[in-house]
C-alpha cells in the first residue's frame, strides 16, 4: 500500500447543497507570507523559491521550492497575514509530480507533493493525479482538480513564482500560537487581520512600493467602478482608528508640498509598531479630517481604485 492511499479523496457529492470535505474542488492556492516577506515580495515581483529547511526528507537536498497551498485556517495561518493567490491548473501544467512525505506531528497531518520540471525518480517516488489513489486528483474527462480537504495539502513547486501569474493578495488570520518563523519574536502574531491589513497598508504607502493594482482591487459591476478590495479597505478604516489617537496640534494640511512626506514618515513608523512616534508625527496636522484627507488620497492614487 503506497502511503498516499491513506490520504485518499473521497466521493463526489451529488446534493447542490453540500460538498463533500474530503472531495473538494481544488482551483486555487495560496502563499502566505509575514508582512516583511510580502514587501520584498512585491519589490522582487516574484516569490522566490528557497532551501527546505524543517524535518522534511529533502532538507538535505539542494532544491528550491515554493510553498503553496489551498487550506484556509479556522484559527490561522503559521506562515503569516498576506496570502498570493495563484491559480492551481496553470502552476502544474506541464509539471511531473512527486510524493515527498506526510508530516504526522501536523494536526491535520500534512501530505507532501513536489511539482516540478525535473526528474528526480532517483530520489522520489512518481505521484500520478489522474488516478483516484491518494489526496491529490485530477478528473481528466472533465479538466478538473480535487483534493481531500480533510488534510493539510503542502505543494512544494520547483520555480519562483511570478506576480504577473498571481490573481489577488489577501489578508489571512496569523496563528495565535504558532508561526514557522519563531513564535516568541514574531510582531504579526498579536495583530488582528484588520491590523495586519492596517500594517500591509501603511507600508506599500511609505516605502512607496511598487504594485500590480489589479491584485488589491474589485471591479463592481453596479456602478462600473474598481474599487480597493475589502480586506485593504478595512485597513484603511483601521488606519483611521489608530491615527484618531492623537491630540492635533499643528498647523498642517492636507493641501501643503510636504503633508504627504509627513504621513508617510508617520507610517514608516506604524509599520515598525513605534505607535508613540506614529501619532507625534501627525499631531503636526491641523485636525483628525486634514490626515484622512491626505490618507484618503493617497491611498485612492497608489491603488487607483475607489475607497468609497
Amino acid at each position: 500500500m503506497k502511503e498516499w492511499e491513506k490520504f485518499k479523496v473521497g466521493t463526489y457529492s451529488t446534493s447542490k447543497n453540500w460538498t463533500n470535505p474530503d472531495f473538494q474542488r481544488l482551483t486555487k492556492v495560496l502563499h502566505v507570507s509575514h508582512i516583511e516577506t510580502a514587501f520584498n515580495i512585491l519589490k522582487d515581483k516574484k516569490v522566490r523559491s528557497g532551501l527546505i529547511y524543517d524535518k522534511s526528507k529533502l532538507n538535505t537536498e539542494r532544491i528550491l521550492v515554493c510553498w503553496l497551498s489551498p487550506n484556509i485556517w479556522t484559527h490561522g495561518s503559521r506562515y503569516g497575514n498576506i496570502a498570493f493567490e495563484f491559480d492551481f491548473a496553470t502552476v502544474v501544467q506541464n509539471k511531473k509530480f512527486y510524493w515527498v512525505e506526510v508530516m504526522t506531528e501536523y494536526k491535520p497531518v500534512a501530505c507532501r507533493i513536489l511539482v516540478t520540471t525535473n526528474n528526480y525518480d532517483s530520489v522520489l517516488e512518481p505521484y500520478d493525479p489522474s488516478k483516484k489513489s491518494g489526496p491529490l486528483f485530477f478528473a481528466a474527462a472533465a479538466g478538473k482538480y480535487y483534493w481531500n480537504g480533510t488534510i493539510c495539502l503542502e505543494l512544494m513547486i520547483e520555480q519562483d513564482l511570478p506576480l504577473s501569474s498571481c490573481s489577488a493578495v489577501s489578508i489571512t488570520h496569523h496563528h495565535d500560537e504558532f508561526c514557522c518563523i519563531d513564535p516568541k519574536t514574531c510582531s504579526d502574531m498579536s495583530q488582528s487581520s484588520t491590523g495586519a491589513a492596517a500594517k500591509f497598508l501603511a507600508g506599500v504607502v511609505a516605502r512607496n512600493v511598487s504594485i500590480d493594482v489589479d491584485l488589491f482591487r474589485t471591479y463592481d459591476h453596479n456602478d462600473e467602478k474598481y474599487r480597493v478590495s475589502l480586506d485593504f479597505r478595512n485597513g484603511y478604516k483601521a488606519l483611521l482608528t489608530e491615527a484618531k489617537g492623537t491630540t492635533f496640534s499643528g498647523t498642517m494640511l492636507s493641501s501643503d508640498p510636504h503633508a504627504l512626506t509627513y504621513l508617510r514618515a508617520a507610517l514608516s513608523f506604524y509599520v515598525q509598531n513605534e505607535t508613540t512616534e506614529f501619532l507625534r508625527l501627525l499631531s503636526n496636522f491641523s485636525s483628525f479630517k486634514e490626515v484622512q484627507h491626505v490618507l484618503f488620497n493617497c491611498i485612492e492614487t497608489k491603488f487607483d481604485s475607489h475607497l468609497s
